[in-house]
């Protein structure tokens, strides 16, 4: 699972500007909320490491990585810890969610934590985020705010925790929003009881020590594979569709949260 090695800079940063034009590294997603930066698209691709690298590394050539993207040639942590309903109405796309999902999002060692809320229309995605302290989870959790109030109506709890590391780019002279992200290592932890205290003992841990031997119902979701992802805003950019051409790169219909409930519990 070898990566290539590139010189990095700093790390994504989450404050959201309504210009994508001064804050384009970010997720098209978080810039959709502003009606003039039109529709945020995504389109996914899993593939064996060898290709993705491949293809990051016209990533390397053509764009520049986040500021979020560390100097290390190692690229930066994520840990996404999705939520479900007790009948896990995320898991089986219940139609009442209208293709809804909750998540909170940690990035490398940091303490600070956000809670988002993604939804995905006719591959239309709107992302909203919220963020906190981790030592603060539980006083946050019982706060009145929109995406709190929204978890304790629908009562979603923890169901697992995805990570991997990311390596991530983005084009800050083009006019179009462009982001290209590379997701390796990808590994499951499932909440077995699905409880607020397996989560807060979850977070407790060191995240780069957190591994395989530490729980039953923790094992990599895709080994020697990686997940890339195209963000943009609207219409694919000609650089990125010259990529999908040259690499015959096909996209498909892929969660990570499923994947991850498949694997978890089969596992």
């Amino acid at each position: 699972m070898s990566r290539e090695s590139n010189d990095r800079t700093p790390r994504e940063m989450i404050s959201i500007s309504p210009s994508p034009n001064q804050n384009s590294y970010l997720s098209p997603g978080l810039l959709s909320s502003n009606s003039e930066s039109g529709m945020a698209m995504e389109l996914k691709f899993l593939m064996p490491v060898e290709r993705a690298n491949i293809i990051r590394g016209r990533a390397v050539q053509e764009l520049e990585r986040d500021p979020y993207s560390s100097s290390s040639s190692d690229g930066y942590q994520v840990c996404s810890l999705y939520l479900d309903t007790p009948n896990l109405d995320v898991l089986h796309r219940n139609p009442d969610l209208n293709g809804t999902k909750y998540r909170f999002r940690q990035y490398g060692e940091s303490t600070q934590l956000f809670l988002e809320r993604k939804q995905r229309v006719s591959g239309v995605v709107q992302k909203k985020r919220q963020s906190f302290r981790k030592e603060n989870l539980e006083g946050f959790l019982a706060e009145e705010n929109e995406l709190c109030s929204e978890i304790r109506k629908k009562s979603f709890q923890p169901s697992c925790a995805v990570r991997y590391e990311r390596d991530a780019f983005y084009d800050p002279k083009g006019d179009e929003v462009c982001r290209a992200t590379f997701d390796y290592n990808l590994s499951v932890d499932i909440f077995e009881k699905r409880t607020w205290g397996e989560l807060i003992a979850f977070l407790g841990r060191d995240l780069t020590h957190r591994n395989l031997t530490q729980s039953a119902r923790s094992q990599f979701l895709f080994q020697d594979w990686a997940v890339v992802e195209l963000k943009f805003i609207n219409s694919l950019p000609l650089r990125l569709k010259r990529w999908v051409e040259d690499y015959q790169m096909v996209p498909m219909n892929f969660s990570k949260y499923r994947s991850a409930m498949v694997v978890g519990f089969d596992g």
